[in-house]
């Protein structure tokens, strides 16, 4: 009886794989299936789904000829079609941060018309506006690159090589700028005038603080060494027109580096 019933249990267990075997998926189908997913991904304007789903067909399926030479040929519709959204969507945001551009450029003039690339700085810090006071100045180039400078006039040098910008407890130091290209001093007018210039990110992030609190008291320290090696230091209270001006050069900074970061990848990307 328990021989019987084995035998019996065997037959049923081997017609079941039998069946099962019968009813799997033949490559064909998941090919197929896999193929109908990514136009489906498509439709939606998932490209980077649909891109992926083909992409698997060509290389789990390659011996499924059909399919393989149809998800070959998708593939490059899909392609081609998710440049062309790209293109126009890029051109679309180029042309939303050119007319926002546009009328932030009103409050700059070109700082160096000599300069390349070009550099604005902000029509209330010209130096002409700002030649018998103290005060920090930004610009920017063409391109977005930000860059500040600080600027000390007085009756005497106090040479100093950085600036230290407090609100309230919160202090914020510039690198400190060794002599060189950076550093320069000239008399005029009878007034000693000392120019530093941090650039490349050396003025560790004191622009951007300044530009996110314009409604704050803003301290501002000029620090220095005398040639003696004696700490010289020079405080003055920034204006609401100089942390506007820097708050705005930030703004267009931002504006020409994505402008210029979106004409990269518009000229990068084949069409």
């Amino acid at each position: 009886v328990r021989v019987r019933q084995m035998k019996m249990k065997i037959k049923i267990t081997l017609t079941a794989l039998a069946l099962c075997t019968a009813c799997a998926p033949s490559k064909e189908d998941l090919a197929q299936l896999t193929f109908d997913k990514a136009i489906e991904a498509y439709m939606a304007r998932d490209y980077a789904e649909s891109k992926l789903l083909l992409d698997s067909i060509i290389h789990t399926y390659s011996d499924v000829e059909n399919t393989t030479i149809e998800a070959t040929d998708m593939l490059k519709i899909v392609q081609k079609t998710e440049r062309e959204y790209n293109k126009r969507y890029l051109d679309s945001l180029l042309t939303e941060k050119e007319d926002e551009m546009s009328q932030v450029l009103d409050n700059f003039y070109i700082e160096d018309k000599h300069a390349d690339p070009p550099v604005f700085a902000h029509k209330r810090q010209s130096a002409y506006s700002a030649s018998e006071r103290s005060h920090i100045r930004s610009y920017t180039d063409i391109n977005g690159v930000f860059y500040m400078s600080s600027n000390y006039t007085g009756e005497g040098r106090i040479y100093h090589n950085g600036v230290q910008v407090k609100i309230g407890e919160n202090l914020i130091i510039t690198d400190t700028i060794a002599s060189g290209a950076y550093r320069h001093n000239f008399n005029l007018n009878g007034r000693t005038w000392e120019i530093v210039k941090y650039k490349l990110g050396s003025d560790n992030g004191v622009a951007s603080f300044i530009a996110n609190n314009t409604r704050e008291r803003i301290e501002v320290t000029f620090c220095g060494t005398s040639p003696s090696g004696n700490n010289t230091r020079y405080k003055i209270i920034m204006t609401d027109t100089d942390k506007n001006a820097i708050r705005d050069t930030y703004h267009l900074s931002k504006l020409l580096r994505d402008i210029y970061e979106i004409k990269q990848l518009i000229t990068g990307t084949e069409f």
